[in-house]
């Protein structure tokens, strides 16, 4: 382990810029970061640290909340070329996010670095030791994280799969993935097989293989895939991918791209065949067949509402009733919008309709919310038609006869 650099940084709530700017810095981002968070502002160096906070490399850790804003944050830099059986346990605390140090023994390890943190000009004999104390720290947390934790099978494999998938782009060994969770490799294997009936790194080996399918799919070589994922080089890889899937990762990539073609072709007849069928059954209603968005702007009318408003379609779709109706009638139709959309309910209204060129009519208008998947009302589908003399005066009586019934 190679101890990089520290530095005390004091966070005032304005000071997000200062953040960002620390953890922009190049050659920060190439090398873990552990911070210890200081609830106090003055006098640090009488206080434990609170918190932890670990942070991979190329990642910036989330500023934190104002409501848990610490007052101090001391940043160690450290490189893992070395030592890299350690990185398990890295993970397992990347994963926890902030870490709560209630162990006092735990808070005095933590602040120790930042009592015996070396200045970059100090001698190798110093960084060395302010390099062992922060393996130990790392240990010392890790294991209090592991204790901590229930330890029933389906937990313990579950950490192991979630460290699989997080690193499914490196080649892992048993001995790494059963260090994160937290038992013994023989025991760690019984368990993985209880739970999945497959060896963990069978399982992970296939992991691997799906990941490298989605990126085939995306349009990456064998060639790019091979190296991007460590598999050794292209002809392992194509050998590995034939034993899985029975056939090479070129023909593989070749059936999909021309099954797609194919189902998207048949998708595409299909849909232009629904849809002029849809288009030519609204076109022969005589009724007048119109669709509104939240917004109660037309998206839809069939040549009947066209008609009826003495327009083509094209210049309704796309227009609220303001700009096809005299104010008056459009403010009646937006009121009977909206009492449809708030109530959730289909409605019926019936009501004369003055025309700027003087036409009048009484009409019917049926109108019905259609609701999204999430149950979330999208506009609403209207159906009207304009009612003749006789059929008027039979609404006229029947609502006479309805008044007469309540009383009113």
């Amino acid at each position: 382990m190679d101890w990089i650099d520290a530095t005390l940084i004091t966070l005032e709530q304005h000071s997000r810029k200062e953040w960002n700017d620390i953890f922009s810095k190049r050659e920060f981002q190439l090398h873990f970061c552990l911070g210890l968070l200081f609830p106090q502002k003055e006098n640090i160096s009488a206080h434990l640290p609170s918190h932890i906070l670990l942070t991979e490399p190329r990642f910036q850790p989330h500023f934190p909340p104002e409501e848990d804003f610490p007052s101090c944050m001391f940043l160690v830099w450290f490189d893992m070329e070395e030592f890299a059986f350690l990185r398990p346990l890295l993970s397992l605390l990347v994963q926890k996010g902030r870490i709560k140090l209630v162990d006092r023994s735990l808070q005095e390890i933590a602040a120790s670095l930042l009592h015996l943190c070396p200045s970059p000009s100090s001698t190798l004999l110093r960084k060395k030791s302010m390099e062992k104390l922060l393996e130990a720290a790392l240990y010392a947390i890790t294991s209090h994280v592991l204790e901590e934790e229930p330890q029933d099978s389906s937990h313990i494999v579950q950490k192991a799969l979630n460290y699989m998938q997080a690193n499914v782009m490196r080649n892992l060994t048993l001995q790494e993935v059963s260090r994160v969770s937290g038992v013994s490799q023989e025991h760690f294997i019984r368990l993985f097989k209880k739970e999945h009936n497959s060896p963990p790194m069978k399982y992970f080996a296939e992991l691997r293989l799906r990941k490298s399918l989605d990126l085939l799919l995306r349009g990456l070589s064998i060639h790019d895939i091979a190296c991007e994922m460590n598999f050794y080089n292209e002809s392992y890889y194509c050998k590995v991918f034939k034993n899985t899937f029975g056939i090479s990762p070129g023909t593989y990539k070749k059936n999909y791209i021309r099954s797609l073609k194919k189902s998207v072709s048949v998708s595409e007849q299909q849909l232009l065949l629904t849809s002029h069928l849809l288009t030519e059954f609204i076109d022969t209603m005589t009724d007048f067949f119109f669709v509104k968005d939240s917004r109660f702007v037309t998206i839809v009318c069939n040549q009947a509402y066209s008609r009826f408003v003495g327009l083509p379609v094209k210049d309704i779709c796309g227009k609220t009733d303001f700009a096809l109706f005299p104010e008056k009638t459009a403010t009646f139709f937006r009121m009977s919008d909206k009492l449809v959309v708030d109530s959730g309910k289909e409605k019926t209204f019936r009501k004369w309709i003055n025309y700027p060129d003087g036409r009048k009519c009484f009409m019917e208008t049926r109108k019905t919310p259609y609701f999204g998947p999430s149950g979330n009302i999208l506009g609403l589908v209207c159906i009207g038609r304009r009612l003749s003399s006789k059929e008027r005066n039979s609404v006229v009586m029947e609502d006479k006869d309805q008044s007469d019934l309540s009383g009113t």
